[in-house]
This record gives C-alpha cells, structure tokens and sequence, in this order.
C-alpha cells in the first residue's frame, strides 16, 4: 500500500510538473502553489538532481525541421555504408547543393586485399585522390549540403566513369601490372559493379531525388607532375556544358584573386568525360562544375582553408548559404 502511494505521489508529480511547464510566464511560487494544490495530501520533499532530471521530458523536436518534406528522406540517407558514405552535417534540409567525392578512399572493403606487389600504389594517385576526402568534408560542415563519398579504392573499381570503361578497372599504373586487377574475369567485374558502383551511384541518385540540386560539384585532386613534366596548375575547374561556363568563371576568379594558379577544363576536360559521375545530372536547372585541386597542395590545410573560403564566396553568390 504504500508502495502504491508513493507511485500515485510521483505521477501526480509528473503531472503537476508538466502542467506547470505549459506556461512559461508562471512564476516559480505559482507553479509550487499549483503542485500543492494539485496535491492536498502530499507530503512535500525535495528531489536530486538525478531524480528531477528522471521527470524531465525529452528535448523537444524542432517543428519547423520536422515538417520539412526533405528531413525524414535525408535521415535515412545520412550514413556510412560499405561502398558509400551519405553526409547531411548541419542538416542540410533546405539545401540545393550535393558534393561527390568518388576517389575519396584508398580502403578495399573485405574481401579484397591488397596484394603486396601493389603496395606501391597505396599512397599515390591511382588508389585515391589525396586531399579531396578532406576538401568535401570541410565544405560540408561549412555549407548546408548533402554530401556522397566513395568508400573503396578507384584501383578495385573506378566510381568516375561509365559502364564498360576501358579505365575502370586499371590493369596497369606506370608502366607495371596492377596485381588487384591482373586476372579479371566477367564473374568479378560483375562483382565489384554489383557491391560497389551500382550501389555508389544509388545513392548519387537517391541524394539527388530529394535534394534535386542547383548544383553537382565534384571534388577531385591531381599530381604535381605527369610523366615527368611539371605541372603549373594549382586548380582545375571542369565544365562541359556551355550553360555553366559563367560559374565556372565565378570559381576561377574567385581562386585568382587568393594568388591561386588556375584554369578550366585542366589538367583533365569535363569536355572528354572526366566529370561522368557529376554530369550525369546535369539539366536545364542544375549546372555540374569538378573541382580538380593539385595533390601536393591539397595535403597541407593552410592551403585547402583559403580555398575553402573562396569556394564559399562563390557557392554564398549562387544561393548556397
């Protein structure tokens, strides 16, 4: 019995609490005159810390994120999953801009391994783009954006090109055989498409359906030096079709004025289909821009946050804020 009391005390608490909360102009002296009121027969005590915070409610939801269409469609596309990971950090409900990232990892995901004849590779250009998984998550934290990034080496399969391409699965890299890919058959290649890039380019897709983007901006990197010529370039910016010529002009004004080197379609054309994974969504309504930024630059986070921030300027004036 008075087990049973006590428990009939705490829910008369509760209630009392709760209803004292529904006014935010009470003061402290009414809300205790309405628990008293509401409690003629109990015995009046103090509570600790913790047990005051067991009566608490749950923070409340913001309602106007929570009647957002897009935010219940991008909760469950925010996450890592084996072939791709899904970025909505600020959440980005509202946002017109998806970033992709498809050389972002150097990470074979199991079963594959790297053969010890291909340790070579493993920081150089053909496993990854250096300095571009960086770059996309920087921008992301900065800009409402939803961001998709490859998990697994371009040397197993190549998320930056189409269907049947004679470079998505490298059978050599300066000269000498890539081991990882040395006896490719159609039962491995259908493998490697069927748990890697279809389910990458899935999620490109699934992103770009709720987010319906202005604007796909990819980010890549490449090296300083290519078959032993230097190269003088700092940023590539990459366009291919002609409507987005004025923005591609914005970002390369942008980067010249922080004493950045700069210049379109280089050292790669989206002309020629370097930019596959971010053109594919290319229309009427959402231009397609790919950063290329120079690898040995790119490393180094001085150089990345000025560029970051001219990135920014640039993306601010197009409506991505």
């Amino acid at each position: 019995m008075q087990l049973a009391r006590q428990l009939a005390s705490r829910g008369q608490i509760r209630a009392a609490m709760a209803a004292a909360r529904t006014s935010s102009a009470l003061s402290n002296s009414s809300q205790l005159r309405m628990a008293r009121a509401l409690l003629p027969s109990a015995p009046v005590r103090s509570f600790s810390v913790s047990e005051a915070a067991a009566f608490s409610p749950p923070p409340r939801r913001n309602l106007s994120v929570a009647a957002t269409p897009n935010a219940e469609p991008l909760r469950q596309l925010h996450g890592v999953e084996e072939a791709v990971e899904v970025i909505d950090a600020l959440p980005a409900i509202n946002t017109k801009l998806m970033l992709t990232c498809e050389h972002a990892s150097v990470r074979l995901p199991e079963p594959w391994q790297w053969p010890s004849g291909d340790s070579r590779l493993l920081g150089m250009h053909w496993s990854h783009d250096a300095g571009a998984d960086e770059f996309t998550r920087e921008l992301s934290k900065r800009l409402p954006s939803v961001a998709v990034l490859a998990r697994f080496s371009r040397l197993l399969c190549d998320a930056n090109r189409p269907l049947g391409s004679d470079t998505m699965f490298r059978k050599e890299a300066d000269g000498k055989p890539v081991q990882l890919n040395s006896d490719l058959n159609d039962t491995e290649i259908q493998r490697r498409v069927d748990t890697l890039y279809k389910p990458y380019h899935r999620a490109l897709k699934n992103v770009a359906e709720v987010v319906k983007p202005s604007l796909v901006l990819s980010v890549h990197s490449f090296t300083p030096e290519y078959e032993g010529q230097p190269r003088e370039v700092e940023i590539g910016v990459l366009y291919k079709h002609d409507k987005d010529r004025a923005l591609a002009d914005k970002f390369m004004a942008a980067y010249a004025a922080i004493g950045v080197r700069v210049a379109l379609n280089e050292p790669w054309s989206a002309k020629e289909g370097f930019a596959y994974a971010a053109d594919q969504f290319n229309s009427l309504t959402c231009a397609s821009i790919m950063l290329e930024l120079r690898q040995d630059l790119a490393v180094q986070q001085d150089w990345r946050q000025k560029v970051l921030q001219a990135t920014i300027q640039v993306l601010n004036e197009a409506g991505h804020k």
